[in-house]
């Protein structure tokens, strides 16, 4: 069957969240232990802004900075990558919200730490966006978890955002993306999550926060998975369902299936070795399939083009997936591993 959704390229994919800083030890030293970190700019809904930019969408992203030299510099950076920044609020004394990654190696696991409370960003309030003006050229709106884990106002101006973009037969996509260490309390998550699930068109979530938020124990083949949440929530009208699993840190197994209500890929996998910085990974292969579908092909394909995408996210540093499609597409033809002269 055909997609079910189509996207106006004349307008924007619209990322709503939080962007970091990020500050990592080179390769796999210990934070303790290091006198240099490096820093990258991210976020999970700006990771997928400027990975689409490189593939050709307009794209622009809606946020609070601090306005600082720290915040001026992100504005510079996502811009650098064409995602536009005219709808960001510079917000006085404020701070950037920071996190800290420390690489694992082998059998020690990677560690992140968050300092990101009291950010401009999380202490946004009732009437600090004006979601008419700055969604009137959206088509397509993402969001993910992280985002409504942050304050009760976040998850009503999200919720707001989302009735505009649906008034104008715009799309509402969703990650998932469920943060232990940011929810603090599970059954909150459940609830928050499943209210805002009713809104969305694109419903993205690795298996086991599908699992764990949204469904009842004794559901657990795929079929199943998918047949009780079109059933469930009936504005769904894509849903994709992400795999993985991690043999240590240098390597990982994905995967993923997708499904509209008309049709239900097989769970397809790609095994990832030497594993550089899984950061970033999952919003690589979450726009990946966004953008193949746009695209309009078929959802095994879309599904081929997301694993891609979110592999070859595994071989690069930082949070961003600064590649172009021919990237993609010469991994799928088995041909990455020659010299492109």
């Amino acid at each position: 069957m055909g997609n079910t959704i189509i996207f106006d390229n004349s307008k924007y994919f619209t990322g709503f969240g939080e962007v970091l800083l990020r500050l990592s030890p080179p390769y796999t030293q210990q934070l303790l232990y290091t006198n240099v970190l490096y820093s990258y700019f991210g976020g999970a809904e700006a990771n997928c802004a400027v990975f689409l930019s490189q593939l050709g969408l307009k794209t622009k992203i809606i946020t609070m900075l601090p306005d600082s030299d720290v915040g001026k510099a992100a504005l510079r950076y996502f811009r650098s990558f064409g995602v536009s920044v005219d709808s960001v609020l510079l917000v006085p004394d404020s701070r950037l919200g920071l996190y800290f990654y420390e690489k694992g190696a082998g059998v020690r696991p990677s560690r992140l730490i968050y300092d990101r409370a009291y950010s401009a960003f999380a202490l946004l309030q009732k009437g600090d966006i004006n979601w008419e003006k700055v969604l009137k050229d959206c088509g397509w709106f993402h969001t993910t978890g992280i985002t409504l884990s942050l304050s009760d106002i976040i998850v009503e101006e999200t919720l707001k955002a989302c009735d505009i973009v649906k008034s104008n037969h715009g799309i509402v996509s969703f990650d998932i993306n469920y943060r232990q260490t940011l929810w603090k309390d599970i059954e909150l998550a459940k609830r928050i999550i499943g209210e805002f699930v009713k809104k969305v068109d694109v419903l993205i979530g690795n298996e086991e926060h599908i699992k764990k938020l949204l469904l009842p124990e004794q559901i657990v083949q795929y079929s199943d998975i998918a047949e009780y949440l079109f059933s469930e929530y009936p504005n769904i009208k894509t849903l994709l369902i992400t795999h993985r699993y991690g043999h240590d840190t240098s390597e990982v197994e994905i995967g993923a299936l997708a499904g509209t209500r008309h049709s239900l890929t097989q769970l397809t996998t790609r095994n990832i070795h030497n594993v550089v910085d899984r950061i970033g990974s999952g919003d690589a292969l979450a726009a990946g399939f966004m953008y193949s579908y746009i695209k309009g092909n078929p959802l095994d394909k879309c599904v081929d083009f997301a694993l891609a995408a979110g592999g070859l996210a595994h071989m690069i540093d930082g949070d961003n997936f600064i590649l172009h499609e021919h990237d993609i597409v010469t991994l799928l033809e088995n041909a990455s591993g020659r010299l492109i002269r």
